[in-house]
């Protein structure tokens, strides 16, 4: 099979909306979905400075090369090991968000998101996809397993979770 965009080999497993990609447009598709949340969100500006907390996940790595592939060499990104109070990037996933979410709603306590989390609309799976892709060694972290059984069944479930965080922000 061919790619939707170009027709150059596609990825297996990956396929949305009916539209199969290949490395390329894949590594495109995750850009665009991070860039438009950031976006949409305005937490970073490029004037300031902003701190990436060290971590040995590929959650990290990624985090590290979609910041540098949106905004090059024009944000100040320094690395650090603890977390600090103000401009702190946290490396995390689609599947993770949800379940501090929902941990946080069964709980009743309340969900406070206080650091920028670039990957917060990429899912595990395409955490993997992309560790693949780019060589990229480890296992990502991992959400609730009834989520999973939960998206499994109906697509688009941990996506529809982030849209409530979301509306429940405003």
């Amino acid at each position: 099979m061919t790619c939707s965009k170009c027709r150059s080999v596609e990825l297996k497993n990956v396929e949305y909306a009916g539209l199969k990609y290949c490395k390329r447009h894949f590594i495109e598709l995750i850009t665009k979905r991070i860039r438009k949340d950031l976006r949409a969100r305005e937490e970073i500006t490029l004037d300031k400075t902003y701190y990436l907390l060290k971590e040995n996940t590929p959650e990290f790595i990624l985090t590290k090369y979609f910041l540098e592939r949106i905004f090059g060499k024009y944000l100040k990104l320094t690395e650090v090991n603890t977390i600090k109070t103000k401009n702190m990037i946290i490396a995390t996933n689609l599947d993770m968000e949800t379940k501090q979410f929902l941990e946080s709603y069964f709980t009743n306590t309340k969900y406070v998101e206080k650091h920028i989390r670039p990957l917060r609309t990429v899912t595990k799976e395409e955490i993997e996809k992309l560790c693949e892709i780019l060589n990229i060694k480890g296992k990502p972290k991992k959400g609730l397993e009834f989520l999973e059984k939960i998206d499994n069944k109906y697509p688009g479930s941990k996506f529809s979770v982030l849209r409530s965080i979301n509306h429940l922000k405003k």
